[in-house]
């Protein structure tokens, strides 16, 4: 219910949260002044550049909706610093599979008390659909979330969280290549500002090294 916008915009602000969480975790370390000009940088780029402001009526949002992706990105913050810090973690794949069980669980719990699984009819999924849950499972999941496990143990929140920029940049030239859909000056210019609040958050980092 919460338009596609809006949910980008909010999940924008995950590299922010990340490291203040990293700040304020005991022993932590606090961002240098690039880091924190490229942070805010980042999330004004990624507002920019999905635009929620022109998708829907101000006013629209479903409070309940913006308050769970809220909740999941100081979760989604608290659990990767927790993680990252634990005395005796699990190995990064471990850690990556004991979280998509868990996760897979729990929404198949909600599904069966929303009663989404007796409405669910399998022949009338698409082939693309298939094929896009096989590519989400190998390349989204398996791939991708146990690379983010990893590089939690090696490099830095700031650095690691920048996901959360680039992927609003990539599924709209993604859109581009594969669907046709058009990209305006703004685009452009927002996913340049995107690409030095990440290039600046690297500088950061390499800089107090």
């Amino acid at each position: 219910t919460i338009p596609s916008g809006i949910a980008a915009m909010i999940i924008g602000s995950q590299p922010l949260l990340m490291v203040l969480t990293e700040w304020a975790w005991p022993g932590g370390s606090r961002p240098g002044p690039l880091t924190a000009v490229g942070l805010l940088l980042g999330f004004a780029g990624v507002a920019w550049l999905v635009a929620p402001w022109e998708s829907a009526q101000a006013g629209s949002y479903p409070l309940a909706g913006v308050l769970a992706i809220l909740a999941a990105c100081v979760s989604w913050a608290f659990g990767s610093i927790y993680g990252r810090n634990a005395r005796e973690p699990a190995t990064p794949f471990v850690s990556s599979a004991l979280q998509m069980l868990a996760g897979s669980l729990l929404l198949g719990l909600v599904a069966a008390v929303r009663g989404e699984w007796s409405s669910w009819d399998p022949a009338t999924a698409s082939a693309h659909s298939w094929w896009a849950l096989v590519y989400l499972t190998f390349v989204g999941s398996l791939i991708g979330f146990s690379t983010f496990a990893w590089l939690m143990k090696h490099s830095t929140p700031a650095r690691v969280s920048t996901y959360a920029y680039v992927n609003p940049v990539v599924a709209i030239f993604l859109g581009w290549y594969v669907l046709n859909e058009p990209i305006g000056a703004r685009t452009l210019a927002a996913s340049g500002v995107i690409l030095v609040a990440v290039l600046l958050i690297n500088l950061g980092k390499r800089r107090r090294s």
